[in-house]
């Protein structure tokens, strides 16, 4: 059945029918209700809370840090109220009434943390399970503060030394239990490898520079050589600078390669035995082989080489063997055929190889017979060696180019190119140890001077992939993504990175810094209710 609306009536209700119940008065106060925890609980819900509880120490130590005076006056409230407590009525009565009564609540407050927190067995499992980290600060303090009283108090004696090595025990506990010290050695370890993962994915998707220069460049910023790395960047200084300071490190090697060598002749000089010429002369019998064939000539550079080299050695022989054919004089016999074979030109290869041949024989020949000259020489030929070898894969020989000393050394921050990267980086870094100067920093600032990224094809696909970020993301985004892709920008982004990794080192990473957290974390008791803040 319809029901007309017009039918339905209602009913007026007047504002003198309606009443209000009275708010029921109570003087209770309701307390929050805790958390139970099992010790199976603990472990887990530890992990799920210690990342706020991080985050609410570091307010804490940001707050104190931040107020000093504040926290000055707390400390000294609470040092003078926990003294109020322990110390006797009879000697406490001169002390200014209201002064003692603020200094005995900041130290009521202090201990009334400390009860809450480990006052009960439910207490400090509950601590454990929502306040992990702060727990572990908690130990800390305690050890470490026991073990600078112990150490403190130890005196000379038997029981002194053991009250002392006490206190140093607990004193290292506490730094083993110091979540900070941990902490800072985890970013110390990880952030290495997580700065050469960013560079090289900035590397492939922005610059195509090479992803070492990036990683020079906050280098760069962390070790203080940003000046260096700056002038390169903005082209201030000649690209070529560099070249001549890599030359200076490769002379800096070979001095130090003469001094190492008049150094250990010192003690060769001493040796007085006389040597043999026999395995010289076995020597001479074999290479005639390769300057002739019978009595034919098979190369008249190379038996040129020869004779002049087999003339000195006679007329070595004819000399006096207590003063020439010692090991000392048999090195100057030595030295006499090298400056033979440096004057062989390279093309005559044949006859170098005699020539080398020959002047290892003399070589050979002292070592075997004298061992203090064998470590002596063993240096020695390892120095020659990096160095020529320094020469040859860097072209930092006299007769190389500019140019080419310049595109070597440049080549070594593009290690995403088909080049002998990790050999010539390799090279390098034994030059910049040996040599003394740093290079890195001017390569990096080389590498990444462009406002673009390197190469027609690097431009190219920069542009094309900032343009549809842009149209994609809007504008922000394609600014962000042209910004990556511009080495110039990733260069000083990179630097500036550096810097302040190294200023928070300074300032959070000594081991004084790190022994005073837990310590300043305990002042924050003083203010549970971050007044220090306001």
């Amino acid at each position: 059945m319809a029901i007309n609306p017009k039918d339905i009536t209602w009913d007026e209700i007047s504002i003198q029918d309606v009443t209000w119940d009275e708010p029921v008065a109570t003087t209770q106060k309701i307390k929050p209700t805790k958390a139970k925890y099992s010790v199976a609980d603990i472990p887990q819900a530890a992990v799920m809370n210690a990342p706020q509880d991080v985050a609410n120490i570091a307010s804490g130590l940001a707050n104190v840090v931040s107020s000093p005076i504040q926290t000055m006056d707390n400390l000294i409230k609470l040092s003078s109220g926990m003294l109020s407590k322990a110390l006797p009525e009879s000697v406490m009565k001169y002390a200014d009434k209201n002064k003692r009564k603020e200094a005995e609540q900041v130290a009521d407050t202090v201990i009334q943390s400390y009860k809450d927190s480990y006052g009960s067995k439910e207490d400090i499992k509950r601590t454990l399970a929502e306040r992990p980290v702060s727990a572990l600060l908690d130990v800390s303090t305690v050890l470490g503060g026991g073990g600078a009283l112990l150490k403190g108090a130890g005196k000379a004696g038997q029981t002194g030394n053991i009250i002392t090595k006490t206190g140093e025990a607990l004193s290292q506990a506490g730094n083993y239990t110091n979540p900070i010290t941990g902490g800072i050695k985890a970013i110390q370890y990880s952030a290495p490898k997580i700065g050469s993962a960013v560079a090289n994915v900035v590397d492939y998707l922005g610059t195509h520079t090479g992803a070492e220069a990036i990683k020079q460049a906050a280098k760069a910023g962390f070790t203080g050589n940003k000046e260096t790395f700056l002038k390169n960047l903005r082209g201030d200084v000649s690209f070529t600078e560099v070249v001549d300071q890599a030359k200076t490190n490769l002379e800096t090697i070979a001095s130090a390669k003469r001094e190492a060598y008049k150094a250990g002749m010192v003690n060769v000089a001493k040796d007085k035995t006389i040597l043999e010429f026999a395995p010289i002369d076995k020597s001479f019998e074999d290479v005639s082989k390769v300057v002739k064939y019978k009595d034919i000539v098979k190369n008249d550079a190379a038996k040129a080489v020869y004779d002049k080299i087999s003339g000195e050695v006679n007329a070595w022989k004819n000399l006096n063997p207590t003063e020439y054919h010692t090991p000392e004089g048999f090195d100057a016999l030595k030295q006499r055929i090298g400056s033979v074979v440096e004057q062989i030109p390279l093309d005559e290869k044949t006859a170098k190889t005699v020539g080398n041949t020959l002047y290892n024989s003399v070589k050979n020949s002292i070592v075997k017979q004298a061992p203090s000259y064998a470590n002596v020489m063993k240096d020695y030929a390892e120095a020659t060696d990096l160095i020529k070898e320094i020469e040859r894969s860097l072209s930092l020989g006299k007769q190389a180019s500019v140019d080419t000393s310049l595109r070597k050394l440049q080549s070594i921050m593009r290690n995403n190119v088909n080049t002998n990267y990790g050999g010539r980086t390799e090279l390098a870094k034994q030059l910049m140890q040996q040599g003394g100067t740093d290079i890195m920093p001017a390569l990096a600032g080389q590498a990444l001077s462009s406002a673009f990224p390197r190469g027609l094809a690097g431009a190219g696909l920069g542009a094309g992939t900032a343009l549809g970020a842009g149209l994609v993301g809007g504008i922000p985004l394609g600014l962000a993504t042209a910004a990556i892709q511009s080495p110039y920008l990733v260069g000083q982004t990179a630097l500036r990175t550096g810097q302040l990794a190294k200023g928070i080192k300074q300032t959070l990473g000594t081991n004084a810094a790190q022994q005073a957290y837990p310590y300043l974390y305990q002042l924050n008791r003083t203010d549970p209710q971050g007044l220090l803040s306001e």
